[in-house]
């Protein structure tokens, strides 16, 4: 794969969204939709995303979400300029036909998502939802990797009584006992295994590579987007750089930012991939589109989509 890389010289030359006004220069706002599970996250945590674009007059706004649909929804709603989310969002966004593109993606952490049961429970295989109330948000990353997994197991996604919920809620169904699995990402994943000692029955491995997307909205690309997303990207690898030298150090930013137990931070950036920008190449278009042809077989979604109409390109 090939990195996005810029010297830092040229981002002047690219006159990154400086706005003159009679009374100066004036700010550009960014606006910037992340999860707790995302880069983007542990960025806005790190501080050196928002100084690395206040050096070219532009001032950055953070929106939290809970999963990828909601944010997808902002961004196509106008509300957002670019995001972070996993792999279903922007297919189900596609085939609503919002107006986003695909700009770039993440590395695959196939390991950080997976499906738990109680810790009483007897269910050790997938075959053996059939028939019980899974949990997951509708639409979100969990949405395909679910999908994958029951088809391994002989069962489709109608074979399951589906129990639509966010992360938080999802949570508390499932320390209850009202719910009898959740597919589920992480941070919210390692904090279920180590915290309520959920018991895994299967991760992405062999299932979906579970990478991360960059999306931005049609109307930032037109404008400030193309001259905004090197930079962007830029700052996304060298944070990658500093990751991948001080795991320890990330673990521990995750842990203070989410007000996480060690161990459960610990066990989330040990099994996170996603990180740096990469541009969309065909194996990530392929991922996609697999996804997508599965969501329409299974009559998830009502209209087949291509997810090469949705990639954006620079124009040359």
């Amino acid at each position: 794969m090939i990195r996005f890389f810029f010297k830092p010289s040229s981002f002047l030359a690219l006159g990154l969204l400086a706005l003159t006004t009679a009374q100066g220069w004036s700010e550009t706002v960014l606006r910037v939709g992340y999860q707790k599970s995302s880069t983007l996250f542990a960025q806005k945590a790190d501080g050196t995303f928002e100084k690395a674009l206040a050096k070219e007059g532009v001032k950055v706004e953070w929106k939290e979400f809970t999963s990828g649909p909601p944010l997808l929804a902002a961004l196509a709603g106008g509300s957002l300029d670019f995001g972070e989310v996993g792999d279903a969002p922007g297919i189900f966004a596609q085939a609503a036909d919002a107006p986003i593109r695909y700009v770039g993606y993440l590395h695959a952490s196939p390991h950080s998502v997976g499906i738990l049961v109680p810790k009483n429970s007897t269910i050790t295989s997938v075959a053996q939802l059939k028939g019980k109330k899974v949990a997951w948000a509708q639409g979100s990353s969990a949405h395909f990797f679910l999908a994958k997994a029951l088809q391994k197991g002989g069962l489709a996604l109608a074979d399951v009584t589906p129990v639509y919920l966010q992360p938080p809620e999802a949570r508390v169904a499932f320390d209850s006992g009202s719910v009898d699995a959740w597919a589920i990402w992480d941070p919210f994943f390692s904090a279920a295994e180590v915290g309520s000692h959920g018991k895994l029955i299967v991760d992405g491995e062999g299932l979906v590579p579970f990478y991360g997307f960059y999306f931005a909205s049609t109307a930032f690309l037109d404008g400030d987007g193309k001259k905004l997303l090197p930079a962007i990207f830029a700052e996304a690898n060298a944070f990658a750089a500093r990751v991948g030298q001080d795991h320890e150090k990330t673990a521990q930013l995750y842990a203070q930012q989410l007000g996480l137990p060690i161990e459960v931070a610990r066990l989330f950036e040990k099994r996170k991939e996603r990180y740096g920008a990469y541009p969309i190449d065909a194996a990530a278009i392929a991922s996609q589109q697999e996804a997508a042809d599965l969501f329409f077989a299974q009559g998830i979604i009502k209209k087949p989509v291509k997810i090469g109409d949705y990639v954006w390109a620079p124009a040359k």
